[in-house]
């Protein structure tokens, strides 16, 4: 199969809106089929590739399902991004709750004048984790930066899980206090909440840190296959 051939195959599925990802899956099989079809069936390249359109056109039919995504997407994008949610929903759910249970049994322990410095040393632990393992993977993170395309269907997941984390939580407020505190040795003033509203934010900041740890731990891995792609 020649450079032509090949671009023909890319420009096809470029329409399709598949995530860079799928898109060198997906372009991975086409080639093999087409492949297999001119050396089986003895047919010229348009021929093969109009046989694989056919068998491909129900998982790439662009349909809007009806969803808060207004445009048109492919079934087999939408069966990708379900799969994705499964990938990361069962581990985040295992590991939340025992970390969260173990968060709580601590709290719990603990003497009740020190009740209130641990949940905040958790806030700020919990508020600077997405700053944390993004420097941590800043090879993989610039990879995304680099290409500007939505390499995962994990991005935008990962991008809003940051996100949320960051504004929901205000770690930088809790680390002036804690500055503050060190500097003068004075007893920090916290706010008074509801303990149902601490408990639900700590709930929150678990379980989103959880699913952001291995969303992103997916993520980087696409990344760096998409990496290896586009530096062939």
């Amino acid at each position: 199969m020649n450079n032509q051939e090949q671009k023909e195959i890319r420009d096809y599925l470029q329409t399709k809106k598949l995530s860079l990802e799928l898109f060198i899956e997906v372009e991975d099989h086409f080639c093999s089929q087409i492949q297999g079809l001119m050396l089986e069936e003895d047919l010229s390249f348009a021929h093969a590739f109009e046989k694989v359109k056919y068998l491909w056109k129900d998982e790439l039919k662009m349909t809007w399902d009806g969803n808060i995504d207004l445009e048109d997407r492919c079934n087999l994008q939408r069966k990708d991004r379900k799969a994705k949610w499964k990938s990361f929903l069962k581990p985040t759910l295992k590991y939340g709750t025992i970390i969260f249970a173990f968060i709580l049994l601590i709290y719990f322990l603990l003497p009740e004048n020190l009740r209130q410095t641990y949940l905040n040393v958790f806030f700020v632990i919990a508020g600077v984790f997405p700053l944390v393992s993004i420097i941590y993977y800043w090879k993989s993170f610039r990879i995304l930066r680099k290409h500007q395309v939505v390499i995962s269907e994990y991005q935008s997941v990962w991008g809003i899980l940051a996100f949320l984390i960051l504004v929901f939580n205000s770690p930088i407020d809790l680390m002036t206090n804690w500055f503050d505190f060190l500097l003068s040795g004075e007893k920090i003033e916290f706010r008074a909440y509801p303990f149902a509203f601490i408990v639900a934010k700590i709930i929150f900041l678990t379980f989103a840190n959880t699913m952001f740890y291995f969303v992103q731990k997916k993520l980087f891995k696409s990344a760096k296959v998409v990496e290896y792609y586009m530096s062939e």
